[in-house]
């Protein structure tokens, strides 16, 4: 499956169009612009970095693709935070699948869940971790029995 950039039309499929639309245009100060490419900026970057926490995983060139299996997840952030914007309450079955997307995420992120791999992937630009340090006891040079005697 390719990587895909998500639009505003991909939301329209995700919710019912005349509630996008009025996520887009309501509660806008005067010359204030459209809200959602921001939100579809923050969903993206948010998604695209728990595909990198997976080492394993590459992510696209292209900082605005996200794999085509999360498209429908990157949606619905999306309108949870327009939805968050007007003050709308999610609805219970919303707040379910947020915790279903949230676990997907994480499951992702800890490599447990695969997905699918870029035509255009390069490895993610992410701080990496140290390993931490162990301890280990000294090595015991003589045994009690060896000792007796002595």
């Amino acid at each position: 499956m390719p990587w895909i950039t998500i639009t505003p039309d991909d939301l329209n499929d995700t919710k019912l169009a005349p509630l996008m639309s009025a996520l887009r245009t309501a509660a806008l100060a005067e010359g204030q612009a459209d809200p959602l490419p921001g939100y579809i900026t923050t969903a993206v970057n948010h998604v695209r970095r728990k595909v990198a926490a997976c080492r394993t995983n590459r992510v696209d060139a292209d900082a605005t693709k996200v794999p085509e299996s999360l498209k429908e997840i990157t949606c619905r952030m999306v309108v949870r935070a327009a939805k968050d914007r007007l003050e709308y309450a999610l609805t219970e079955d919303e707040r379910k699948q947020w915790d279903k997307d949230d676990r997907e995420l994480d499951a992702i992120a800890s490599c447990d869940m695969p997905i699918e791999i870029s035509d255009n992937s390069e490895a993610p630009d992410v701080q990496s971790t140290q390993p931490r340090p162990t301890i280990s006891g000294r090595k015991q040079q003589f045994s009690r029995a060896q000792q007796e005697g002595a």
